[in-house]
Formats: structure tokens, sequence, C-alpha cells
């Protein structure tokens, strides 16, 4: 069984050692595993731990608009920075108002953009058109 302390080293070690877009999972997975764990603390109200886990989700967003590449990412980047910014207004709206149905939509999306980064970061995992565009070009090449 593995201590606290080890499992932090192991976190520690896994994020050091992961490439960006590994690291981007990590971030969203993180995320959604926060609020989910916010909702189960909120029976209709937030508690301390929902108020931690949104606050720490709030920080992972910022971080993923951040690592944003507007040179690079064109209109992708832009279109992420939007969905980062309803993200959060929502989420600080479900602060203010004390809302927390509304965090069911933002792991909504997160979801959706955890799956489309798993396509990009993984993309043997997935039976994507692409992939197997190009599975079946490196075999029409070998037979030649």
């Amino acid at each position: 069984m593995m201590t606290p302390t080890g499992l932090k080293r192991y976190q520690k070690t896994s994020v050091q050692t992961a490439d960006k877009r590994q690291i981007i999972l990590m971030l969203y997975e993180g995320a959604i595993k926060n609020l989910k764990l916010s909702m189960r603390d909120s029976n209709g109200a937030l508690g301390p731990i929902a108020l931690e886990k949104i606050g720490r989700t709030l920080e992972i967003i910022n971080v993923l608009s951040a690592a944003l590449d507007f040179n690079k990412g064109g209109e992708i980047a832009k279109n992420l920075d939007s969905l980062y910014a309803y993200m959060r207004d929502t989420l600080n709206e479900v602060l203010i108002k004390n809302a927390p149905e509304k965090i069911v939509d933002i792991i909504n999306i997160l979801s959706i953009l955890l799956d489309g980064w798993k396509q990009i970061t993984l993309p043997q995992k997935y039976n994507h058109p692409i992939t197997q565009e190009k599975q079946s070009a490196q075999q029409l090449a070998s037979l030649s």
C-alpha cells in the first residue's frame, strides 16, 4: 500500500516526466475529478470541500488558459480561451449564487475537451478515421 507521502512523490514524478499533451490530459482529468467531488459534497449548498474543489478547478482552468499559444493555435486557441472564460464565469457564478447544479455543465464541457485531447494524444487507442487511413496507407506501402 502506498503512503500519502509516496503517492505525492509518484504524482510529482508523473507530472515532471510527462510531455505537454499528457499534462493537459492530467489537468482535464483533475478538473473533472474535483468538480465531481464538489458535487458529492454539495447537497443543495456548497460545503467547505466543494468550495475547495471548485477553487482548485478554477486554478486548473487558469493554467490551461495561460498555456494557450495563440500564434500556433490560431482559431482553436481563441475558441478554447472563450470556453475557459465561460467555465470560469460559470464556476464563479456557482460560488456567488451557491448554485451547484451548474457544475454539471462544466463537467460536460471538460469531458468533451478531455475526449478530444485523448484522441490527439492517444490516437492508437481510438478508432479514429485519421488513424485508420494512416494504418491503411502503411499496410499498402508495405505490400509494394
